[in-house]
């Protein structure tokens, strides 16, 4: 962790046996999340810099952890093509969704803890009922893997990126498409929308 006005660094947490995929701030706590190729999912107290909570119940790695708005749940998404919800405080396996076939490769979750979406080899985005572990609606129109997945401010649309160099906006309750971007054939590998919802951020491999 580093200081952002003098660069300095701050704090060093060790503890995973393989290379970090992704790892995040939990909003408003004290608290870091962390995932590695290693299947292990791990949250970080800031405060002390030691381990508070591990998890590794995937079969393979994981790629994407988020945490739900409340701060309640953990979301991991893995190559063993599940997603599992975890009790932050307590570490207990809540949920495991099953059914977006190949590897997913991220995971996002809405403002008000109802849904789930993700993303990865299989070219489509799932929306899921984060309570039943159901899949509500399938969104298909990428023709190579799928990245990214986001919702904007307020859950009302989705965002996707893929290999196939398009942005694709979404209907969140219908799942209608609302528009597309194309980033001149470069494949792309994130996105997000602007805390105003005016903007769209995008990363690509180039």
């Amino acid at each position: 962790v580093l200081d952002i006005s003098s660069g300095e660094k701050l704090v060093t947490y060790k503890g995973h046996s393989t290379e970090i995929i992704c790892f995040a701030f939990v909003p408003g706590d004290h608290f870091i999340i962390s995932v590695s190729r290693g299947s292990q999912v791990k949250i970080w107290n800031t405060k002390n810099g030691k381990e508070a909570r591990f998890f590794s119940r995937h079969d393979q790695m994981v790629n994407c952890c988020q945490f739900s708005a409340d701060n309640q749940y953990v979301f991991s998404a893995s190559s063993d093509n599940v997603i599992k919800r975890w009790d932050a405080r307590t570490g207990k396996l809540l949920n495991t969704y099953s059914g977006h076939e190949g590897k997913i490769k991220h995971c996002a979750v809405s403002s008000d803890g109802s849904r789930l979406i993700s993303a990865g080899d299989s070219r489509n985005i799932v929306i899921w009922d984060v309570t039943s572990s159901k899949i509500v609606r399938t969104l298909s129109k990428h023709w190579r893997e799928v990245n990214c997945c986001a919702f904007s401010r307020g859950s009302k649309t989705i965002i996707s990126a893929s290999n196939d160099s398009y942005l694709k906006i979404w209907d969140a309750e219908s799942g209608k498409k609302i528009c597309e971007l194309n980033a001149n054939q470069r494949a792309l590998n994130y996105c997000c929308f602007s805390p105003d919802g005016k903007y769209i951020l995008a990363a690509s491999y180039d």
